[in-house]
């Protein structure tokens, strides 16, 4: 827990106000009323966490398998800080660091239709939590050029709650 919140404490510094403005572009609201993981309201609350780097690196499992799955399990809750927070708007974020030859999205609309989304460095993609996705399967599964061979990317999660927006990981 104390590593944890040294991390956190180094990312909010460094990152904080940029990813802050990020996602209010994203959401169209005003960069004050984001609240990123461990500050605020969040603080207060175990396992709310700042967005965090998520680092996929090729492997034989990743080549041949994908993960189709949804993210509304996460941050079932009703409230924060006294505000009532409206689940059905919750959103997740991807921003890539990295763009490795395949690094992408699968996502399913309703009727089944799978869309292919290729990950750009600079961009931010972002979709509601119900929305069945899985990260693309590597096209290759061995190492050829070091660490930009792996996926990193910021992911986060979002939830309104009252006039702020919650953004945690």
């Amino acid at each position: 827990p104390g590593k944890r919140a040294e991390v956190s404490k180094m990312f909010r510094e460094t990152f904080g106000t940029s990813l802050a403005t990020i996602y209010s572009r994203v959401l169209k609201v005003d960069p004050d009323t984001i609240v990123l993981g461990d500050m605020g309201a969040l603080a207060k609350m175990e396992n709310m966490g700042f967005p965090a780097v998520k680092i996929v690196f090729p492997s034989l499992f990743w080549h041949w398998f994908n993960n189709p799955h949804t993210d509304s399990y996460l941050y079932r809750m009703k409230e924060i800080d006294g505000n009532r927070c409206d689940r059905a708007r919750q959103r997740t974020f991807l921003i890539p660091l990295t763009e490795p030859p395949g690094a992408g999205l699968y996502y399913w609309y309703k009727n089944g239709t799978r869309v292919d989304v290729d990950y750009k460095v600079g961009n931010v993609y972002s979709f509601e939590v119900s929305v069945l996705h899985a990260i693309r399967p590597f096209p290759y599964f061995e190492w050829k050029h070091g660490m930009m061979d792996s996926r990193v990317t910021i992911q986060a999660f979002g939830i309104p709650c009252g006039d702020k927006w919650y953004i945690t990981h």
